[in-house]
């Protein structure tokens, strides 16, 4: 069983939690958050339980990205204007308002500053935890009452995503906790300077003024006080995005994640392990 999410909390959760504890041969966590989530309130259990963080294809994913010059103009975006973007699925824990908000204010000192929101609302049922798309209308309105829809694109669901990444300056993910955030990973492996928040599973791929950048989730006067400092200092993030590119190249490296795997079929079959170590949840962050 692969933990890709957080569930719910509840009497539901629990017991379907505890029995997938029990009853899996093995389970896996895409991060220690989830892992911790996961467990949460249950009685231990010997059942295997590592964290093996997905792997990306980085070859296959740089193959697709343009340079900065290219991807903005495939974007019609002005050469030398600031541009951040958000790049998730529309719904309130992903916190598109938090990054509208901190536009607003970063207008005030950089005015040619453009903010991407990329994504919709993709949960739409009625058993679906929010109300993505009354939510979504909220951001609509939120653009036009703070006067900023000039700087503001709702660009929806993409798959140039590649290019997008490379267009902008800085991916914001005013998340209220990600599971692991599989974008932020794409970014840093293209290069795109990563500015998240502290929670959740982002700290385990981020290290916060190395490789990217985390603040509290919410803190609109942070998140815009941060923004503004790294916009105003190139050299900074040109640092950084070489240094989370080579980050995630070595920690989501294909050929490891399949070691691992292996080595838990093999201890799943009662084998003796023929490769990598498998990692647990309190093995160090990259």
């Amino acid at each position: 069983v692969h933990v890709h999410d957080v569930l719910p909390p509840g009497p539901v959760s629990r017991l379907v939690r505890s029995l997938l504890l029990r009853r899996s041969a093995a389970l896996v966590a895409v991060s220690r958050f989830t892992h911790t989530a996961f467990v949460d309130g249950l009685r231990p259990s010997r059942t295997p339980f590592p964290v093996f963080h997905n792997p990306l294809d980085i070859e296959d994913l740089t193959s697709h990205a343009p340079g900065r010059a290219e991807a903005r103009e495939t974007l019609n975006l002005p050469a030398a204007a600031p541009v951040l973007g958000v790049i998730g699925q529309i719904t309130p824990w992903k916190a598109q308002h938090t990054a509208i908000r901190a536009l607003a204010e970063v207008l005030k000192v950089l005015p040619d500053t453009q903010l991407l929101i990329v994504g919709e609302a993709r949960f739409i049922d009625r058993s679906t935890r929010y109300d993505n798309r009354a939510y979504g209308a909220e951001l609509d309105a939120l653009v036009r009452d703070l006067g900023v829809s000039h700087a503001v694109q709702f660009l929806g669901q993409r798959d140039d995503i590649p290019v997008i990444m490379r267009a902008l300056d800085l991916l914001l993910l005013p998340s209220a906790a990600e599971p692991l955030a599989r974008v932020a990973c794409e970014a840093m492996a293209l290069g795109t300077p990563v500015l998240a928040t502290d929670v959740g599973g982002l700290p385990e791929v981020i290290d916060d003024g190395s490789t990217g950048f985390l603040i509290p989730p919410g803190d609109v006067a942070a998140w815009t006080a941060q923004i503004l400092e790294l916009l105003q200092d190139h050299p900074r993030l040109a640092t950084v995005s070489k240094r989370a590119h080579a980050a995630i190249a070595e920690h989501l490296d294909g050929d490891h994640y399949v070691d691992d795997m292996t080595s838990l079929y093999a201890q799943v079959r009662g084998q003796s392990p023929r490769h990598r170590h498998v990692a647990t949840p309190n093995d160090a962050a990259p």
